[in-house]
């Protein structure tokens, strides 16, 4: 089942300065958006119907009432009318104008809440677009500490007592930044991007075997923590004996699915004596670089690779010709 909100939730809340107010169609106030993406109907208002989408806002701004203004009172009545028999969540008319009667009437006789503000029609359908994506956004739950390192979001992961919470106290305490610890709450926020933030109920509180339960934002200050990040990198942290073999070049690049969006991912292998810390900050640097088309391993890989050519060919042995000059002496 697709997320959705319903018409009263979004008016508890949308952002308190967009001043939405209800004209009509309180019996609506169940309807459920599904659509993150606001409408406007000018196409419907003159009889083209075939891509209005149910579940979806619907704003009427100056152009769409102008329109209806210009229409002779029977068709206006007419076209009003069609507008509310198609499955359309909730009306929202900007600027303050003021609707037709009949566009009031068939609201309430069809259920539709028809609501209005004082903003104009851009700030509105940005900032309605803005809450309905964070709001109907896909979510999932994941066990690990996410952590702000120079910027990135890296989200440590292993099992239980591999070191996770120890290894991110020690990076807090070089200055890099809590996101969550425990549970990390994700949304997919956009086709390719990840957004993570710590849960309201644990907050910053992180527990650290035989200390207990600890709030690093009383501890390290507000400078320690953050709201919320997307997710650039996975830091996976593996038991030294299960990776018998470790990846010794970075040659090889892998990545972790969370909500159908591929993340990096390097196995981090951990036993006493490494230094966890510095080996995840160098992973990130190592990340940012990625991202700025500098891939170490693979570049130094391409220069071996030319060099030994190179010393192959000068080092090939050269062919005689075949044949020589007729009538030579034999030496």
């Amino acid at each position: 089942m697709n997320p959705s909100v319903t018409v009263r939730e979004i008016l508890e809340d949308a952002d308190k300065d967009l001043g939405i107010h209800v004209l009509a169609g309180q019996a609506g106030f169940t309807n459920r958006v599904s659509v993150p993406r606001v409408q406007k109907p000018g196409l419907a208002l003159a009889g083209f119907t075939d891509y209005v989408q149910p579940e979806r806002v619907q704003v009427l701004g100056q152009a769409e009432m102008a329109y209806l203004k210009s229409l002779p009172v029977g068709r206006r009545s007419e076209t009003l009318s069609g507008l509310c028999r198609l499955p359309i969540a909730c009306i929202i008319i900007t600027h303050s104008l003021l609707p037709p009667r009949r566009l009031v009437e068939a609201c309430q006789s069809a259920r539709i809440p028809l609501l209005f503000t004082r903003v104009p029609s851009a700030t509105l359908v940005n900032r309605l677009t803005r809450y309905l994506e964070e709001r109907l956004a896909e979510r999932a739950c994941v066990h690990g500490v996410l952590m702000d390192i120079f910027g990135l979001g890296v989200l440590l992961r292993g099992k239980s007592g591999i070191g996770k919470s120890e290894a991110a106290l020690d990076l807090i305490a070089r200055g890099h930044r809590l996101v969550a610890d425990d549970v990390v709450e994700i949304r997919k926020v956009a086709h390719k991007r990840l957004l993570a933030r710590t849960n309201e109920r644990i907050g910053f509180h992180m527990e650290v075997r035989g200390l207990g339960i600890i709030d690093i934002l009383d501890l390290f200050g507000v400078t320690a923590t953050r709201e919320r990040i997307p997710i650039d990198l996975v830091g996976h942290l593996v038991d030294w004996a299960e990776i018998p073999n470790p990846d010794r070049t970075g040659l090889v690049e892998d990545s972790e699915r969370i909500l159908g969006v591929e993340v990096p991912m390097v196995h981090i292998p951990v036993r006493p004596g490494r230094n966890m810390a510095t080996i995840i900050e160098v992973a990130s640097r190592h990340e940012m670089l990625k991202h700025r088309g500098t891939f170490s391993a693979r570049d130094f890989n391409e220069r071996v690779l030319r060099d030994l050519r190179a010393a192959s060919r000068s080092k090939a042995p050269r062919v005689a010709r075949a044949g020589g000059k007729k009538g030579g002496k034999k030496p």
